[in-house]
């Protein structure tokens, strides 16, 4: 219920009234309590009269009421004077001026990060130190190690194989014919990857993929990360459990990299295109994924390293693992080697897809040796999404 009363006091005000009850309430009452809040509230000086507004009412005539807003001073900061000009050289410092003594100062409290330190990976630059080339100029000459750079491959590795670089399975719903001599891979037991603390089940319609890095870092520090050859280098691939060569020599490697050359990434590739073909698995897919853009200051991801993913039904997982480790290359000798590559160099565009046949051609005559590239080494299952399952 609302009421609208008008006193006959000057100055004219309104009292309205708003109650959810039909009690009725005296006017006289009403009347008075406005007025005196309206005397309470006008009675200080922060209380300023505005101008007059024309008010509109249902009745049909108009007034013009008086009306009151709450105006409070606003504060004022005492700020510091400052000198607004320049002291002249040689003007002597008054008292006012911001010196501070360093022995009058506090000492500087700071808190110890070191613990992060071992939790976040480090990326090395390769970036030369003019200061450790300098030195090392004024060094005697009989204390200088000569040190020669790794001939590994830094350049697109998009033409290292030939294409198609996807080979999707067939899909023929035929069951899988493994032979009993193929075991699943038992030499080392596999764990589950970040962020899983348990390894889930394999499901029988599940499709779960090997990562085979061909060259970089795995975005998982417990995986095996590779590196390859250049086209011109004379070495053949070293398998993680052999001898590197020298440190002094080639001191970017470690014990657990996996080392290719263009052939053994070839001849790996014709393997796996073999095992597609033949379906003793199950039906396989298979993708060669290289990196876009050169990406050693970044952190570890799958789309900065360059990979062959074997796409496969999740209950042969380790099946599959067993066949990976297994697998074994025959280096071709340096002279066929070195008519390989410059038949590579030779080779038109359109002819690209002969280039398998062309590797088969040059793998006779080849070394008595035989070498088990992934032998050894920690390989990442991962499911449709490229999430990490476990690793083995």
């Amino acid at each position: 219920m609302s009421i609208a009363m008008e006193s006959c006091e000057c100055p004219r005000f309104l009292v309205h009234l708003y109650c959810s009850s039909s009690s009725p309430r005296k006017d006289a009452a009403l009347l008075e309590t406005g007025r005196k809040t309206i005397q309470d509230a006008s009675a200080y000086s922060v209380w300023r009269y505005t101008h007059s507004q024309q008010v509109l009412f249902n009745q049909s005539s108009s007034e013009r009421i008086s009306s009151f807003v709450y105006n409070r001073v606003q504060p004022l900061v005492d700020c510091p004077q400052y000198t607004p000009r320049l002291k002249e050289w040689g003007e002597p410092v008054t008292d006012g001026d911001d010196i501070f003594d360093m022995h009058s100062l506090e000492e500087f409290k700071s808190t110890n990060f070191d613990f992060l330190a071992d939790s976040i990976p480090i990326f090395r630059h390769a970036i030369s130190n003019k200061r450790d080339s300098a030195d090392s100029e004024a060094r005697p000459p009989n204390l200088k190690k000569r040190r020669i750079a790794p001939d590994l491959e830094t350049g697109s590795l998009v033409k290292i194989i030939a294409l198609p670089h996807a080979r999707l399975a067939p899909f023929t719903n035929k069951p899988a014919n493994i032979p009993e001599s193929l075991k699943p891979f038992a030499k080392t037991l596999p764990k589950p990857l970040p962020p899983l603390s348990e390894i889930p089940p394999l499901l029988p319609y599940q499709r779960n993929a090997w990562i085979v890095p061909i060259r970089g870092t795995m975005p998982w520090n417990t995986c095996t990360s590779a590196a390859i050859w250049s086209a011109q280098s004379p070495h053949n691939p070293v398998p993680v459990h052999t001898t590197l060569p020298d440190p002094e020599t080639v001191p970017d490697l470690s014990s657990s990299l996996i080392v290719w050359n263009f052939h053994a990434v070839e001849c790996f590739w014709s393997f796996l295109v073999s095992l597609q073909a033949n379906r003793k698995l199950g039906d396989i897919g298979l993708s060669f994924q290289w990196a876009r853009s050169k990406s050693s200051d970044r952190p570890p991801s799958l789309s900065a390293l360059d990979y062959i993913k074997v796409t496969h039904d999740a209950p042969y997982s380790m099946h599959m693992r067993t066949l990976l480790d297994l697998w074994q290359y025959e280096p071709v000798k340096a002279e066929r080697r070195s008519e390989t590559s410059t038949a590579r160099e030779n080779m038109d565009p359109p002819m690209e897809t002969k280039r398998l046949e062309l590797a088969k051609d040059f793998c006779a005559p080849k070394t008595s040796e035989k070498i088990r590239v992934l032998k050894r080494a920690v390989l990442a299952l991962v499911d449709n999404r490229n999430k990490g399952i476990l690793y083995s």
